[in-house]
């Protein structure tokens, strides 16, 4: 394995247990030097502790950082190697089955609601598309009572979308306005775009 696949695997270890931040992981990943290095012996060894992580091993945080992390690691940090969608699909769904599907006070369990939604609308390496269940993940996140903000705007742009256009649900123009306009004013803002636009 080589080093930097470690460092990355060691980075996504810290950033789950909660002792390093986020922009520190980032910085180590692209090349910057933290205050201590650990020997090659000694980051093979955590690789091989993480690599044997199960969900059952983890808490609800543990879960949601290591499928947010396996499903996203390069687009957002652009770093490679590490994008698994069944493995960040395998982690989301031990949230849900954990907490529950009615569970939606919890920002982990509407987190993974909203990933695997993602996951089932665009399709990805290892996870076929499937627009009903997409439709009733990204349904469950745009009614949630709590939410993180760009997550429910997105996910209300993508129920009106799949509203017109009767993907995974059958086509309903009004209730597509209905959530397109909640889309529009979730920070107070009007519609700036016309419904075709709508993703």
């Amino acid at each position: 394995m080589n080093n930097k696949l470690i460092k990355g695997l060691f980075a996504a270890l810290m950033m789950t247990s909660g002792y390093l931040s986020a922009e520190t992981i980032i910085e180590y990943i692209k090349g910057k030097d933290l205050k201590e290095e650990l020997s090659d012996a000694g980051w093979q060894k955590i690789a091989d502790v993480y690599t044997t992580l199960t969900p059952n091993d983890l808490t609800n945080d543990g879960l949601m950082s290591h499928g947010f992390f396996f499903m996203n690691s390069k687009d957002l940090y652009g770093i490679e190697g590490f994008t698994n969608y069944p493995k960040a699909k395998e982690y989301f769904e031990a949230i849900q089955a954990r907490l529950g599907n009615g569970d939606d006070k919890n920002l982990n369990n509407i987190g993974a609601s909203y990933w695997l939604g993602i996951l089932y609308h665009d399709g990805k390496p290892g996870v076929d598309k499937n627009p009903v269940a997409a439709f009733n993940l990204l349904k469950r996140v745009a009614d949630a009572q709590h939410a993180a903000p760009s997550l429910q705007q997105d996910a209300l742009k993508k129920v009106a979308d799949m509203y017109r256009t009767g993907t995974g649900v059958d086509k309903n123009e009004k209730r597509a306005e209905e959530y397109e306009r909640r889309a529009a004013e979730y920070f107070g803002a009007k519609a700036q775009v016309a419904p075709a636009q709508v993703k």
